[in-house]
This record gives structure tokens, sequence and C-alpha cells, in this order.
């Protein structure tokens, strides 16, 4: 076996951060669960869940820490403790004020249709057995007979009937839409399932597949949105709680003045606490921008928050036992044993770091990672001296642009494996990445609702084009409704004809009208080159779009960190420029923002690029644990242990890195600064 010191020469970092985003996507990496560290929050929030089990009147309990203290990742310990008695929701911040129900909705449904660790149906379909037990246990008749499950789902015109009936007092909006719906998503057909879960969500959808659900309209208005959110309430009296998690709040919808929409949050919690039943709110939030902004927020809806669950920083013994937890696996296969459970950590490193005996989750991890840097210096160069770690040294630019390039491959590959329709997103959304986008770009005075529409304002955007000075507005609409689609088009030739911009670009991924209809007639006559254009986005477009505004978010809530070190949005900004990530975005060249990048960058030269901003941000590490992480970027066909072993190679011939023999059949990479 080999020993300890050898281990963390040749191996990631273990205090590398692995990023806690949604809940509901797959993690990067999982981390160790430290049980003494916050357990008196999640103590909090099991006591208040067992006491809504009795009262059944919703809840909302305030959870706020210092920026690092770990909210977002107590979100997720939360859900991993707890989905076996709550379901979980996941809200992420609401990007229009005036959608902020449909907003709400549109994720819970998304969460609900997930399947939690260790099950192997959904939340929803695991709620509706729920339901389906409560019904049949309270009939005084029985109205089906046998298998009471099986028939649940047998008879859709039965079943609406039945539930209208039991349901009766309980005041549920549009009971034959809403029954129906339910009653399609635990049908057979995989077909229907999808589409009644779109329709839930509040998807435009067409014709076509409003008549195949029995359905004539969609989730079109917030009224519409929040009672139906409220039907989960008025159904779920007597099944376990849902737990609606708001998180990264920080970057919500902003008032006039440039604050935070915390009102409009705030009077939809307040609603949901008043008018529902077995509803969980956790809102995190920053207790820095709690502190700013709880002045704009109505007494009254700050009165609805029950509870405020407040995270505290670690001490010492949570210290040592985060560090340990992550050190762990390399300690479990030296040989020997290391003497202590946080070598090569030290008791005094730790007093010498943290004087006060306290501080937040991030800082201890960020502290770990910048020992192990050090230690692994030290090690390479021959273990001379007495190892005394270097925590002051400042990176170079070239090393800060090469693990942010790290980091952006492995969330843009998360993204790509968890986002696979343009449609997931609502078009509002859609406005809100794009619009960050163009400010990373540095595009200036980019602002959202050009078109002067209550339904579409909230699909367009202006900025003024950096090279021509003159004003283009984009309207972004993805229904797939045609009625829908030719009032937007209406709405863009209302606001051409103010001269609203100089250019308008219609974005739309779905399908257009038939040629034969006045929808498409309009469209051709706007959307002709002359000068405006219909641009197709495509789904990478969108996985660019995406990965960048889930780092903007981070960003705003001050987790945005590389190598432990906190970057704000402007630094962020920067660095999406000097590493040029969107000139591989067509949409960009299509907008003539960027330069076409001309031939496509070969395979090799990708591999190249990612195995050395691997090797630059890890310093050392053996060649099979390279190659493993430069693999697990990479979706395209041709990326393969032989390709990357080959880029390697190729690094080694340039000289940007050494390759070392270590005595067993691995070798040992190592960066060389000052050659790249």
């Amino acid at each position: 076996m080999p020993s300890i010191d050898q281990l963390i020469l040749e191996s990631i970092n273990p205090f590398d951060n692995r990023s806690s985003d949604n809940f509901w996507l797959p993690q990067t990496g999982q981390a160790p669960l430290v049980e003494s560290i916050h357990q008196e929050a999640i103590a909090q929030v099991e006591e208040t869940l067992t006491l809504l089990g009795k009262k059944q009147k919703s809840q909302t309990l305030l959870l706020q820490g210092d920026g690092g203290s770990g909210k977002t990742y107590l979100l997720g310990r939360l859900k991993q403790q707890l989905n076996h008695k709550a379901y979980f929701v996941y809200i992420p911040p609401f990007p229009e004020s005036a959608r902020i129900w449909q907003h709400i909705l549109r994720y819970t449904v998304d969460s609900m249709v997930k399947t939690p660790e260790g099950r192997q149906e959904s939340q929803l379909r695991l709620w509706l057995k729920e339901v389906a037990a409560v019904t049949q246990k309270s009939l005084k008749e029985r109205v089906f007979k046998e298998n009471f499950w099986e028939a649940f789902q047998s008879d859709r015109k039965n079943f609406i009937k039945y539930l209208k009936q039991y349901y009766q007092k309980a005041s549920i909006h549009n009971p034959d839409y809403f029954f129906g719906i339910l009653y399609n998503l635990i049908n057979s057909d995989p077909e229907l399932q999808e589409l009644a879960c779109q329709w839930l969500r509040g998807d435009d959808l067409s014709d076509e597949s409003l008549k195949l659900l029995g359905i004539k309209n969609a989730i079109s208005t917030e009224t519409d949105a929040c009672e139906t959110l409220f039907n989960f309430s008025r159904i779920a009296t007597e099944t376990f709680p849902i737990v609606l998690c708001f998180d990264q709040v920080q970057s919500c919808a902003r008032l006039p003045d440039g604050r935070l929409d915390l009102p409009t949050l705030m009077g939809s919690i307040s609603k949901i606490h008043d008018e529902t039943y077995n509803f969980l709110v956790l809102l995190s939030v920053s207790s820095n921008s709690w502190k700013e902004n709880q002045y704009t927020i109505d007494v009254c809806h700050i009165d609805r928050i029950d509870s405020y669950v407040n995270l505290k920083p670690i001490k010492t013994p949570q210290i040592e036992a985060l560090l340990a937890a992550r050190l762990g696996s390399l300690h479990h296969q030296a040989k020997p044993k290391p003497s202590s459970p946080i070598y090569p950590i030290t008791a005094k490193m730790l007093e010498d770091e943290f004087p006060r005996g306290k501080t937040t989750t991030r800082e201890a991890l960020a502290f770990g990672r910048d020992i192990i840097q050090s230690y692994k210096k030290w090690v390479f160069q021959g273990k001379k001296g007495e190892f005394i770690p270097d925590l002051i040294n400042s990176p170079e630019r070239t090393e800060i642009l090469a693990k942010f390039k790290n980091e952006w491959d492995e969330k843009l590959k998360q993204t790509q494996t968890t986002v696979k329709r343009i449609q997931r997103f609502s078009s509002p959304e859609l406005i809100q990445m794009l619009k960050e986008a163009l400010e990373g770009l540095g595009v200036t005075n980019v602002k959202t609702q050009l078109l002067n529409n209550k339904t579409f304002g909230s699909h367009s955007l202006s900025f003024i084009h950096p090279n021509t000075n003159q004003k283009i507005g984009i309207v972004w609409t993805e229904n797939l409704n045609m009625t829908s689609f030719c009032a937007a088009i209406k709405a863009c030739s209302k606001g051409l004809e103010n001269q609203l911009c100089n250019t308008l670009y219609l974005l739309r991924e779905a399908e257009l009208p038939k040629k034969t209809t006045a929808g498409y007639k309009i469209y051709n006559q706007l959307f002709n080159g002359k000068p405006h254009r219909h641009i197709q986005p495509h789904l990478a477009e969108v996985h660019y779009l995406f990965t960048y505004y889930e780092l903007t978010k981070e960003a705003r809530e001050g987790d945005f960190t590389i190598s432990g070190k906190v970057h704000t949005i402007k630094d962020l900004r920067e660095l999406i420029r000097e590493i040029t990530i969107f000139n591989q975005c067509p949409l960009f060249v299509g907008l003539n923002l960027v330069k076409e990048t001309g031939e496509p960058e070969k395979l090799i030269e990708k591999l190249k690029q990612s195995a050395w901003n691997c090797i630059v941000d890890q310093l050392y590490t053996s060649q099979s644990t390279l190659v493993t992480q430069v693999l697990s970027k990479f979706n395209e066909p041709g990326a393969n242990q032989e390709k990357i072993e080959q880029a390697i190679a190729e690094l080694e011939k340039e000289k940007k890195i050494d390759i070392l023999a270590t005595g067993n059949q691995d070798k040992l990479i190592a960066w060389v600064p000052n050659n790249d």
C-alpha cells in the first residue's frame, strides 16, 4: 500500500470545493457527512416538520447565515435526511416579480416529478399513492373494489368524479382540469404523463397536446398558478408535508431602485402561510442581505415567519471533524496509517489560522486546501527541513484562468447532463440568462421589458450594440401554442411600429405555425432579415447560458470561489471575457457580438487544454488520476484514455509539464510554471 505522502502527492486535493447547487441535480462530488455540523439547525427543522404533522397549518422558517456558512448545502442535507417523511421542492430565484406564482408552480412540479434517493418512484407518484390511501381509508362505502391503487388509475371519468366528490368541501380550483391531469400523471402512457407534467408546470402547450389531455387552456395567469399550487395543499392535509425551499434570493428580481424584490417574495410566502396547509417554507438568505433589505418588507409579512434558523460558525472540534472527513479516504488507503486523523494538518496550524476557535465551513475547507497544496510542493521538493505551510502565496493570473476554465468545464458537463430541452425554462428565465451573458460580454445598457406588453414584456430585452451603437431588441418565446405565438408576433410588430429598437431579433427553437396562417404571414413579413431576423437557438447554446447564469448566482451570494478564494460578479465577468468562453457560442456570432472562431478546435487540442488546466489546478497528480479527471469533462466521441495520454505526451514535449517515474506502473505529472 502507498504511503500517505505519496497518496497526497498523486491525488486530487480532497478539499476541492464540491459546489452545492439545486439538490435535485447531480452533484459534482459527494462530500463526506459531518453530522455534528449544523446539527441544531437540522433538529429545529425536523421538530417543525413534526409539529406541522400535528397542526397541519403551514409554517415558515427563515434560514440565515454568513456567506460560506453552508446554507445551500444544508438544504440538500435536509432533503437527504428527511425525504422519507416529507416531499422536497427546490425553488431558484425568480426572474420576474409579476410571474412569481408561475415560477413557484413550475419548480414545485419539477421537483415533485424527481425520484428520491433509494426509491423507485417519483415524489409525485408517491404523493398520489398517499392520496389514494387516505381517500380509501375514509370511505364509508367502497367506490372501487379489489386493488384500490389500480382501480384509482383505471377509469378517468370515474377518477375525476370520485375525487371531486371526496374533496367537494376543499374548494379545488378547476377540479375537472386538475384531477384530470392527476389521472394522466399516473397513467401508464409515458407521452401523456410528460404532457400532463408540462401542463401542470405552466407550459403553453399546442392545441393538439391540450386536446390529448382533455384540457382547453394552459395555466396562463398568476391566479391560476397560485390556485393550482394551493390545490396540492388542499389535497395534502393528510399526507406527508411538502417543503418549499427558496434559495439564492440574492439573484431574484429587483425593484425599480435596484434593491432585491423581497416584498413580492415575502408577500407570496405570507399567502402560502395564511391560506394553505401542510406546507413548510424554508427561505434561505444571507444574514447581511436580510439586514440590508428587511426594512423594505411589510411588517405583517415578517410576522408570518414562525422561526429563525441561524447557521452559527463551526468551532474547533467541528473544524477538525470536517478536515478529518475530507482526508479520511486518503488515510484509509495509506500504510502505515497516519498518527493523526487530520495529518498533515496539525493542531498548531489550526490554532494559528483560527485563533478564536471558530470559522465558516467554507473558510475551513479553503484552509485545508491551501495546506494540502503547500504540502504537495514540500513532498515533491524532497521534504527538506520542517514543513511550514505557505498560506499567503498569491496565484499568478495564468493559474487563476486555468483553475476557472477547469471549473467551467465541470459545470458545463453537469449542465449537459441535466438540461435536455430548452423548454425546461420559461421565457423570462431565458431572457434573464441572456441578460447576464450579455453583461458578461461587456455589453452596456442591457434592459429587460423592451415590449410594452403585459404578457410578452418579460420575454424581451434590449441593449446598445458595442460596434454600431444601435439599439438592439430581442424577443425569446418558446410557446408551443400557436395562438400565443401569433400574439407574441403581433406584440413585436407593435413594438417596431413604436420604434422601440433599430433591429429586432426573434429567438425561437420551437416550430413555427403553418405557412397558411395569419401568424406565419406576420412573422414572415417582420423577420425576413431586412433588418429583423429570426435566430434559432440550439440546446448547446442554452447550456452555455445556463452554466454562466449558475455562476452569476453563486457570485452574488458570495459563493463563487477559485481555490478557496471568493470572487465577485465583477471578477467573474472579467474571467469570462479573458478566456473568451462565449466566442464558442454561435448565438453571439449571430448577434454580431463575437467573431466566428473559424475551424472548430481539434479534439486533441481540447484534451491538451483540459489536461493542462487540471494539472495547474492540482500542481501534481498521477497520470491515471489526470486521465480520469479529463475524461469526466468530455462527452465527445473519441475522447478516450489513449487520446488523453497522447495529449499529456504533447504537453511534455512543449515543456508545460514533467512526467516522472514513481516506482510503480503509474507516472507522476508535475506542472512546470512559467512555460505556458
